[in-house]
């Protein structure tokens, strides 16, 4: 069989065509794979020196935050203490922003121009500090307003009020 000239260009250009658009779908491919803006996109590669610094740099930093008082005038940085239960006979509570033992944790009740105050030590568990159950005796009939109050040597604050009614 023979080939004409023209056949034989055609053949040459088909051929010609198919490898250029192969290479075009290779390169398209790894530079998708290389493409740090592509969506999705997640680098696999191990940690660069200068990566890993800036993560110490930001771990360093955190724990120099933690460290510092709030505000430099009572020496102790503010915390929030949250009621997680209030009744006529108990409050429990936590203090978050510090963990520690030996704070004391004060629950103090309002109604009217009656206030009655009881108080619990605290202790420090794996994220928070927890104030012990504090008892409560001798309210009255009525809603009474409660806040839980923490303080220590590093740390103070109050929680936002909850009405207990009795």
């Amino acid at each position: 069989m023979r080939w004409s000239r023209r056949t034989t260009l055609l053949a040459l250009l088909l051929i010609v065509a198919t490898a250029a658009i192969a290479w075009l779908a290779l390169h398209h491919k790894k530079a998708a794979l290389t493409n740090t803006t592509t969506p999705g996109y997640v680098n696999l590669n191990p940690a660069t020196n200068t990566e890993k610094q800036d993560s110490q740099n930001a771990k360093d930093a955190i724990v120099n935050q933690q460290n510092q008082p709030s505000n430099s005038t009572g020496g102790s940085r503010q915390v929030s203490p949250f009621i997680t239960s209030a009744s006529a006979s108990q409050v429990k509570a936590y203090v978050s922003g510090v963990v520690e033992d030996g704070g004391s944790c004060t629950a103090t009740f309002t109604q009217g121009y009656i206030t009655k105050t009881f108080t619990s030590t605290a202790a420090a568990n794996a994220t928070n500090t927890v104030c012990a159950p504090i008892s409560v005796s001798g309210l009255t009939a009525g809603s009474w307003s409660v806040v839980v109050s923490y303080s220590s040597a590093t740390a103070s604050g109050s929680s936002a009020a909850v009405t207990v009614k009795v």
